[in-house]
């Protein structure tokens, strides 16, 4: 098997530095295996890695009968890919990629391929901005009674790990901005609001064209949220928003389309996109590096910060 001879280096420094050294190490040497084990379970064909590896393995696969799919493996022991599981079994091809199979032990999964497979990044912004608005309505259900997926509330503690980590200070953050979006998560979640299953990470590289669909949904993180809480990954998204030229009218265009086409608050979800840029750039930094763009989108949209 030589698919995964050939790592990205920038894959291999994503891994080693989520994971950490020894458990990244662990991960990246067991790969091959893992990936000749589903080939031989699944009956497939692995054909060379998709480019740019963020932080998960992925190939395109054919199957016996010819078809042809996805093999996903990544870190097991993520919390995150069984929620993905979850989520794509409850979504069952409504809106997302097919689940076909999984392998929890070994963090593989198989799913439908979408095809052509480009993202919203190729259409023009207002298109982008409504198919999203079409695929998130599609994506939302009930909470299983018994479900495990991670709350908004959880991923807000990141805010208290940076607390922490700077002895009550916010680093190289923004200390204005950061207690803005502090603030921010503290009063929304304090209020009672529906929760639903949300995909969590609905952006425009996520959202892939289909022939069985306009638009398929890929990698749900799989939350537990209000809806509003939604649409703040697609505003802070691409990573290089705030280089283009008109940013902030972007930004305001993408929150009209949402209020009209989902019938949201505007002022909620400015709030919440605000809000999720700071957190996204405390995530950032939990990886070893400052987030720009993110602190940018988020003091556009914080109107009472600058």
């Amino acid at each position: 098997m030589t698919a995964t001879e050939d790592l990205l280096e920038a894959f291999v420094h994503n891994v080693l530095a989520v994971r950490g050294t020894d458990a990244g190490r662990a991960f990246l040497e067991r790969l091959p295996a893992i990936v000749e084990e589903c080939a031989d379970r699944w009956s497939l064909a692995v054909e060379p890695a998709y480019p740019g590896l963020s932080f998960n393995w992925v190939a395109p696969v054919v199957t016996a009968d010819g078809a042809r799919a996805v093999l996903k493996v990544r870190f097991a022991e993520d919390p995150e890919f069984r929620s993905e599981i979850e989520a794509l079994r409850l979504y069952d091809g409504e809106g997302a990629v097919r689940l076909f199979a999984a392998l929890p032990e070994m963090g593989a999964m198989l799913i439908e391929q979408a095809m052509p497979g480009t993202t919203l990044l190729e259409v023009d912004d207002r298109v982008a901005t409504e198919a999203a608005a079409i695929v998130m309505r599609r994506l939302w259900r009930p909470l299983p009674a018994d479900h495990g997926f991670p709350t908004v509330a959880r991923w807000a503690l990141a805010f208290d790990r940076l607390r922490e980590r700077y002895d009550g200070g916010t680093g190289p953050l923004p200390a204005l901005l950061v207690a803005r979006a502090e603030e921010v998560f503290a009063a929304l979640l304090g209020e009672a609001r529906e929760q639903v299953l949300l995909h969590g990470d609905l952006h425009h590289t996520n959202v892939l064209a289909s022939a069985r669909e306009p638009w398929l949904a890929i990698d749900p993180k799989g939350l537990a949220g209000e809806r509003e809480y939604e649409v703040g990954s697609f505003l802070r998204n691409p990573l290089d928003l705030t280089s283009r030229p008109g940013a902030a009218a972007t930004l305001d265009r993408r929150l009209d389309t949402f209020a009209t086409m989902l019938g949201f608050d505007r002022e909620r979800m400015r709030l919440w996109g605000m809000a999720q840029a700071v957190l996204s750039a405390v995530w950032t930094l939990e990886g070893g590096r400052v987030a720009a763009g993110m602190l940018e989108t988020a003091r556009i949209l914080a109107d009472d910060v600058r």
